[in-house]
């Protein structure tokens, strides 16, 4: 479920190429996410793992 999710983010960063929407993205997601510890640490891992990706694509 979460390479699916990951696969598909790329695929968009793809296309969109700006780490700004995706960087606004993740963050909203992040601290919508904040009162579920668990979800929130995946979600900062793929952010971080997404950040790095977004020099190579």
């Amino acid at each position: 479920m979460l390479t699916i999710f990951l696969i598909l983010l790329l695929y968009c960063a793809r296309w969109i190429k700006t780490s700004v929407f995706l960087g606004v993205f993740f963050n909203f997601f992040y601290f919508s996410l904040l009162p579920f510890q668990k979800y929130s640490t995946i979600i900062g891992i793929l952010s971080m793992i997404l950040k790095i990706s977004m020099f190579y694509i």
